[in-house]
């Protein structure tokens, strides 16, 4: 593992152009801009400025909650949409659900489903917080 991370470390370090010293490029949601000033602007010797005069496309970024993250992964294991495209994820919210319940049209399963998942919704926190 150790030098499965060293290796990945100086592939990037190649990846960055140098002369006098070495740059590169990230992109980060303007949230937490003023997060990675602060944290980068402790180590010496590193600058950050942005850039906005480039051709590159920026990667995709949905912001999602802890509801909507499972349906953004849903989504996302079919294909991620570029940039400035719709998040189908939205739909999904609405559709999946209503399609899972037409596929298991039983009434027992449905409700033992049902149960566990307002189990597991009411007690999040208490969940979170226990080690297994």
């Amino acid at each position: 593992m150790f030098l499965a991370k060293e290796k990945s470390v100086y592939e990037t370090l190649s990846m960055l152009k140098g002369k006098e010293d070495y740059f590169g490029y990230f992109w980060a949601p303007l949230e937490q801009q003023k997060f990675i000033f602060e944290r980068m602007s402790s180590h010496l010797g590193t600058r950050i400025e942005r850039f906005d005069k480039h051709s590159i496309t920026p990667p995709t970024y949905f912001k999602t909650s802890e509801v909507t993250s499972a349906f953004q992964q849903i989504v996302d294991t079919y294909g991620i949409p570029s940039y400035k495209e719709a998040n189908p994820a939205i739909i999904s919210i609405v559709t999946f659900p209503f399609l899972f319940g037409m596929m298991f049209g039983d009434l027992g399963h449905g409700s033992i489903m049902f149960s566990l998942g307002a189990f597991l919704v009411m007690m999040n926190d208490s969940l979170k917080k226990s080690r297994f």
